[in-house]
């Protein structure tokens, strides 16, 4: 009898042993993407890039922003798309549309000198369209439905379109969070990433809508372009190139799990001379791939990988988006 309570004793050691090495192992092996953490911690030289990037951010006279405590928000969040009513006046939307159309006048002179004078003549005919359609509008107080879309529990809210005074432009097709300032990903985009790329200011300037009311210290307003970037571009503006937008959000998502500092994005290519997007998709991998190794695993900064459906899909301009969006994950 104490002979078999021993034998059964020996074999529950082994088994918690063998238990013990498989969820080892699986620990070790399962990706990045699904435990959204490094594989391993960090190296003297990645905590060297760190120190660069704080040190780039105090001299660029970025604030130190607070982190929330707590979880971070995982993939399979709900989604919920709205539409969402601003009321406006006849003279702000005549004196949006003015401020878009002076800040585009560098870009619109590079653009002609470039050989791209029919496109100029193009957005010149759709300002001149605009501010009449903007005139006609009666006095008082008007009603401006944006379609947006909600991420989480009552977690993050934005257009899911950029816009041009209150013209809409862009399918919004990338996220990113955590760690996901514009600074922060214009940073890392620039400097970190396996795919680089570089600022640019040949590019209209658009807008999206954020509603960070229901964040500690936030308000529901219009986030300008605050950095655009492109990739695989010619020597002059006008060329064919990735190009991507990048809006952040005014305060940090105060609920729990929590999105952190976010931005949205409107990743895309432009052909030659801009006359036309002409793919919406690739552009969206070209940027996921940007922060991620050729095998697809993260790179040491990147956490999850998720995508959510947007309700933005669509033809616009020259391609299709499919109204699915990539979301990352930004860890420092």
């Amino acid at each position: 009898m104490q002979h078999k309570t021993q034998s059964i004793k020996r074999r529950l050691v082994w088994g918690v042993l063998l238990a013990a090495a498989l969820l080892t192992l699986v620990t070790f092996a399962w990706p990045g993407a699904v435990q959204g953490a490094p594989a391993t911690p960090l190296t003297p030289e990645q905590m060297r890039l760190i120190a660069e990037k704080k040190r780039a951010k105090r001299e660029a006279g970025i604030p130190d922003l607070p982190s929330p405590e707590g979880a971070y928000v995982r993939p399979g969040q709900p989604v919920l798309q709205f539409v969402g009513t601003i009321p406006v006046t006849k003279a702000q939307l005549l004196a949006d549309l003015e401020a878009t159309w002076a800040a585009d006048q560098k870009y619109f002179e590079q653009l002609e000198r470039n050989g791209g004078s029919k496109v100029v003549q193009r957005m010149r005919e759709e300002y001149e369209k605009q501010k009449r359609d903007i005139e006609a509008l009666p006095d008082g107080l008007i009603s401006l439905d944006i379609p947006s879309v909600e991420i989480g529990q009552h977690s993050i809210s934005f257009s899911n379109f950029t816009y041009s005074g209150s013209q809409r432009k862009d399918p919004i097709n990338v996220v990113f969070y955590r760690v996901g300032t514009a600074w922060d990903v214009d940073y890392d985009m620039r400097n970190w990433t396996r795919l680089r790329w570089q600022e640019t200011g040949c590019g209209a300037s658009q807008r999206v809508y954020i509603w960070d009311a229901q964040h500690a210290g936030g308000w529901d307003g219009w986030r300008d372009m605050q950095y655009q970037l492109e990739r695989d571009a010619g020597w002059f503006c006008g060329s064919p190139r990735y190009h991507i937008r990048l809006f952040g959000s005014f305060v940090w998502d105060s609920h729990s799990p929590s999105f952190g500092w976010w931005s949205v994005a409107d990743a895309h290519h432009d052909n030659l001379f801009h006359t036309c997007t002409d793919d919406w998709e690739n552009a969206e991998r070209e940027v996921l791939n940007s922060f991620q190794n050729a095998d697809g695993s993260p790179l040491w900064f990147v956490g999850v990988r998720w995508q959510a459906d947007l309700g933005n899909a669509g033809y616009y301009q020259c391609a299709y988006n499919d109204g699915w969006a990539w979301f990352i994950e930004l860890l420092y």
